[in-house]
């Protein structure tokens, strides 16, 4: 299908949408947003944020999945089947805390609101996290094969990593002391000198 200037207009208003309700559900929590003030925030009457959306929970839903979407990604475009495991681990690292960054506003609304959806909802959630975990595992496995991992470890790498990355947006200050690269590499020489001989 053509895109037209109404169907770009569409997109942009759910955009917009999803976007100020980042902010709002960030700010003042799920449960102390209205619809009401989203459209406020968005200027669309109350009935414009219905068009778009069934309801509030569909909004948190969006958003959620789109930030999981985002990180399965972020995780694949490292994957590389000729690369080193050590260059797809650095690889990974600093793409999934470059995700964490952009997405720190979705990753403390998924902790503290997650249990708002349905559990058919959460579930899909969940299955986007499984999905970057396995493609870590993955990516640690690779090092098992080299005969430089024990393959119990990488259980234990690959919640590490995807803890370290889902955490550290919340005390890291972008333009601070520690730049997102070298605290990448700090990280990636941590997971290597632990876990991988």
């Amino acid at each position: 299908m053509i895109p037209t200037a109404e169907n770009e207009k569409t997109v942009d208003k759910r955009e917009r949408i999803l976007d100020e309700a980042v902010s709002l559900f960030y700010e003042k929590g799920y449960d102390n947003t209205s619809i009401r003030t989203l459209a406020e925030a968005t200027g669309l009457s109350v009935a414009g944020i219905y068009y778009f959306f069934q309801d509030k929970e569909e909004i948190l839903f969006e958003l959620l999945k789109q930030a999981g979407e985002d990180l399965i990604e972020s995780v694949s475009s490292s994957f590389d089947q000729s690369a080193d495991p050590e260059i797809f681990l650095r690889r990974t690292v600093r793409n999934m805390l470059e995700h964490s960054v952009s997405h720190n506003k979705d990753l403390v609304i998924l902790s503290r609101e997650i249990n708002r959806l349905s559990e058919e909802r959460q579930m899909v959630i969940q299955e986007a996290k499984r999905k970057a975990y396995d493609l870590v595992k993955r990516g640690f496995m690779r090092f098992c094969e080299q005969g430089r991992m024990r393959e119990e470890d990488t259980t234990l790498a690959s919640f590490t990593l995807l803890s370290e990355a889902t955490w550290f947006p919340r005390w890291y200050k972008p333009g601070g002391r520690l730049d997102l690269d070298h605290f990448s590499e700090r990280i990636t020489d941590m997971l290597l000198s632990g876990l991988i001989s």
